[in-house]
């Protein structure tokens, strides 16, 4: 049997209740679930609260290995009634009217991170890098709200014609989701060799209230079912 040091009582009496802010790299016990998610096979966990989601999506965001690049995407304090009302496309049946708007948006985090491979061709690293840069201090509402919006100024120096068209119309408002999703495919997917790219949704249940009426529920597990 082991005796714990008085070091290492006072250092698990420290720990903090948030995943986001522990040692992940120094108590992070491996599990199926994350050699899952990093071969590709599975692409989600759902657990209660307190079961360690959140340090699964830190590990992934902590990788180490140069072909792996990852981003969190955290929904606390995100002001869903805008998300609702920005990824909704009625003309698709109730809990299909979300998964145009997710794809955009996962594409475009796909891009974002393409902009920082090394792998990346030149040309299209650097559109990347111009369409989607990098603010540190920019909220991921404002974020969502520029890509989605379009309003997004990006030069055309060193960048091929065929690029520069699709790029626009990646970020044209006035495009449908479906065919602005169909021109980041036209972009990305030639382009994809060893690495990884990681999209870390957490934090999707901030919206979730028991209390809800009906109506506001039903809206929410349909923008939950769309993203699954």
């Amino acid at each position: 049997m082991t005796t714990l040091s008085i070091d290492t009582h006072r250092e698990i009496a420290s720990w903090d209740q948030e995943a986001k802010k522990e040692d992940n790299s120094k108590y992070f016990w491996e599990t199926p679930d994350l050699d899952l998610l990093r071969s590709g096979k599975k692409s989600f966990v759902i657990s209660r609260k307190g079961t360690g989601k959140t340090a699964i999506g830190q590990r992934l965001l902590r990788a180490s290995a140069t072909t792996d690049f990852a981003q969190a995407l955290s929904f606390r304090n995100y002001p869903f009634n805008d998300l609702y009302k920005s990824l909704k496309d009625p003309s698709y049946r109730a809990h299909n009217q979300y998964i145009s708007g997710w794809q955009f948006l996962i594409y475009c985090s796909v891009a974002k991170l393409m902009a920082s491979d090394p792998t990346t061709d030149p040309e299209l690293r650097t559109l990347f890098g111009r369409v989607f840069e990098i603010d540190p201090t920019e909220t991921l509402a404002r974020r969502f709200a520029r890509w989605i919006s379009g309003g997004v100024k990006f030069g055309v120096e060193g960048i091929g014609v065929v690029e520069v068209k699709l790029a626009r119309q990646i970020m044209s408002g006035s495009h449908s989701f479906d065919d602005r999703v169909q021109a980041l495919k036209k972009l990305i997917i030639p382009s994809l060799k060893a690495s990884k790219y990681y999209v870390i949704f957490d934090e999707l249940d901030e919206d979730f209230v028991g209390s809800s009426s009906q109506e506001d529920r039903k809206e929410y597990f349909a923008l939950l079912t769309a993203l699954f």
